[in-house]
């Protein structure tokens, strides 16, 4: 179990009060985090090895928002002392590995491939928040899930503005801005 039960949280205590299927609070903030570490890997893959170097700028904006929501959510998990491992080199590996399947795609192809493979993030996210928002969290706990949900919610609103045909890194850069 990644959780450290400490009797003086609020989070803690009414995470314990959830059904033994339903993952606490932290638990999901914990798995978002290691998400993160899957996206930067993914990300930095593709910043490497994407042979349309016109979508630099894209990977390095999203390399920034994962990094900095990376940050955030670690910070979390260190002042609620939940063990987590900030290099998780198994989440960076499978990112690299997906994103090798991936690169060869056509900018059109993979932008409407990672468009559509954020969504279910994104919905799962917000709900996340939404769960939230009718529990009684400590602050802290609530900050960081409205942090995973801003964060996947602008990568998604990218992504979709970028299969236009538009830049989608205005996105980027107001979450980078409203989270920095």
């Amino acid at each position: 179990m990644y959780l450290s039960i400490n009797p003086h949280s609020s989070t803690q205590e009414s995470d314990m009060k959830l059904s033994k299927t339903e993952p606490s609070v932290n638990q999901k903030i914990l798995a978002a985090y290691q998400g993160e570490l899957y996206g930067i890997s993914f990300f930095q893959y593709l910043a490497r090895h994407y042979a349309n170097s016109d979508m630099q700028p894209l990977w390095q904006n999203l390399i920034q928002v994962e990094s900095l929501t990376a940050e955030k959510l670690a910070s979390y998990l260190n002042a609620k002392q939940i063990p987590f491992s900030p290099e998780a080199e198994q989440h960076g590996l499978k990112g690299e590995s997906d994103a090798k399947r991936w690169v060869t795609l056509e900018k059109e192809e993979l932008l409407a491939t990672l468009s559509t493979w954020v969504i279910p993030y994104e919905v799962k996210y917000r709900q996340w928040l939404s769960d939230a928002q009718t529990r009684q969290l400590d602050q802290e706990a609530l900050g960081a899930l409205k942090l995973i949900a801003a964060h996947e919610t602008a990568i998604y609103l990218c992504l979709n503005t970028e299969q236009s045909g538009q830049s989608g890194s205005p996105y980027l850069m107001q979450f980078l801005a409203q989270y920095q």
